[in-house]
């Protein structure tokens, strides 16, 4: 027989042992098992997320709107599949014979408030307060002549070949124009500041064989507010998403903003505006929609358009001379006539503004934009040093390029007149000051309306030359009209406004003391 002896310490040992490796096995189990429900977990989060986007899509694509609209003084109950300009005058051709007619074509599409539907955002804004209804206006694409047009028509070629050599010119003249920086809608200084330095970044990208969009515009910050409220549902290429982007080039200049979006491709969204111009630098331009470029579109041989954008606006061909080189060396010489103004010494300051001023007619001729800047240029450089008569001359020349160009009622126009009115107040020609000062008045009101500064500033101007002239009556009404547009532009505590309103105070106080 054998005797077993059991150890008491080992056995618990062992116990212990296999306790623990059970544990573990358990515990890693578990693990494994937590890890595999966790992931399993965020699938199903993310095939959620997939499909309510895709829902969401879908959802917006099925939506349809009820609208009516009104032809001829008949009212036509219609569906819009989207809330797009192109399907409201899809459905108003299936529905009006009249629009069948080929010598009949759309002259304008109003809402029920009267406000113009141009735009597919105007469009959805009508939508969005409950304005369905639009009134739809047609216009003759065909032109009919009755006897007495016959004859006007006969007249008319006898008199054709007179004018044939005057057409071709000018013809010339608005193609040298179309194809450079255009100043009708913009045109201030920071317009023109903010294009050069435009100019200047594509021939930096050019040069390193860059692609991407140098884009100018006022107005930017509703592309902020889109980027918030869609960058969930943004292509990356999409030109929200991309001019939203961290780390974007941004140059600001008063009303105006300078991006450089480095992308082979840009996507426009539907419904943006770009306020300014658009400078394309050998990459892809897409639509998803409808996208406007309110003023000029600049592009390099390699860019490729969308025809969607091109139905509204007719691409530019980028030339390297006239675009970049020539403008440059404007800009240059203007510079270096500004500095030596800053001197005070006028001689050289002058014969760097002629240089650039004769450059500019050597290159576009006499009747150009970038001419009619230059003499304003020469003729400021003449007023600070005291030549009025040189200064009105060019001032003059400023104002017949301009009104040709441009006709009466254009803000350059009247900028013109402002500084005329200056100068003959300088001289003492005050009646001729007045008049100018009016006309500049007149012409900016119609414009901007009563709230800009450019009226106040005219305003301030009657007021100024009325005191000089001992008008004390006629100067504190004009210098009150300056008060109210200066209190809404610039604010009631603004040195401007206070100014004025002392003036207005101190014209009262000498008013009452006379009487």
């Amino acid at each position: 027989t054998h005797k077993i002896v059991f150890n008491e310490k080992a056995l618990l040992i062992r116990k212990y042992n296999l306790i623990n490796c059970f544990l573990g096995t358990t515990f890693y189990i578990l693990t494994v098992w937590k890890l595999l429900n966790l992931i399993f977990f965020l699938v199903i989060l993310i095939y959620i997320f997939q499909t309510s986007k895709y829902f969401k899509r879908f959802a917006i694509q099925r939506m349809t709107w009820k609208a009516s609209i009104t032809i001829d003084s008949k009212t036509y109950e219609v569906t819009l599949a989207m809330l797009t300009i192109e399907n409201l005058k899809e459905q108003m051709i299936e529905i009006s014979e009249i629009n069948k007619k080929e010598n009949m074509a759309i002259e304008k599409i109003i809402n029920s408030t009267g406000q113009k539907i141009n735009t597919n955002q105007q469009l959805q804004q009508s939508f969005d307060s409950d304005i369905s209804h639009f009134l739809i206006y047609f216009r003759s694409s065909l032109n009919f002549l009755n006897k007495t047009d016959t004859k006007e028509k006969i007249k008319g070629e006898s008199q054709k070949s007179c004018n044939d050599n005057k057409n071709e010119k000018d013809e010339m003249i608005n193609d040298k124009i179309k194809n450079t920086l255009d100043f009708k809608k913009h045109w201030n200084e920071n317009w023109k500041i903010s294009n050069i330095e435009a100019v200047r970044l594509v021939g930096q990208m050019i040069d390193k064989n860059e692609q991407g969009l140098i884009v100018v515009a006022s107005n930017t910050f509703q592309w902020q507010s889109q980027y918030l409220r869609l960058y969930r549902f943004l292509d990356s290429f999409s030109f929200i998403a991309l001019i939203n982007r961290d780390g974007i080039v941004k140059i600001s200049y008063g009303e105006y903003c300078v991006y450089l979006i480095a992308s082979n491709t840009v996507i426009l969204d539907e419904g943006i505006t770009i306020d300014g111009n658009m400078y394309a630098i050998d990459c892809e331009i897409q639509c998803k929609g409808t996208a406007t470029i309110t003023t000029q579109l600049f592009v390099t041989k390699n860019t490729i358009v969308d025809k969607k954008l091109t139905q509204s606006i007719s691409p530019i061909q980028w030339n390297t001379r006239i675009n970049h080189d020539i403008l440059i060396q404007l800009q240059d010489l203007a510079h270096k006539s500004e500095e030596f103004l800053k001197r005070e010494d006028f001689a050289k300051s002058i014969d760097y503004s002629g240089q650039a001023l004769q450059l500019a007619i050597d290159t576009f001729g006499h009747i150009h934009p970038y001419v009619a800047d230059l003499y304003n240029n020469l003729a400021y450089v003449y007023r600070s040093g005291t030549k009025y008569d040189k200064a009105m001359e060019c001032c003059e020349q400023t104002l017949k390029i301009t009104l040709r160009i441009y006709g009466a009622k254009h803000a350059w126009v009247a900028n013109m007149y402002h500084t005329l009115g200056f100068i003959f107040r300088r001289k003492h020609q005050y009646t001729n000051s007045i008049t100018c000062h009016k006309t500049a008045l007149k012409i900016w009101a119609g414009i901007f309306g009563n709230s800009s500064r450019y009226v106040g500033d005219s305003y301030w101007n009657l007021g100024l030359v009325f005191t000089i002239r001992n008008d004390k009556q006629s100067a504190c009404k004009y210098y009150t009209e300056a008060w109210k547009v200066y209190s809404v532009v610039w604010g009631e505590w603004d040195r401007r406004t206070v100014e004025t309103k002392e003036n207005i105070l101190q014209l009262n106080d000498e008013l009452f003391t006379n009487t």
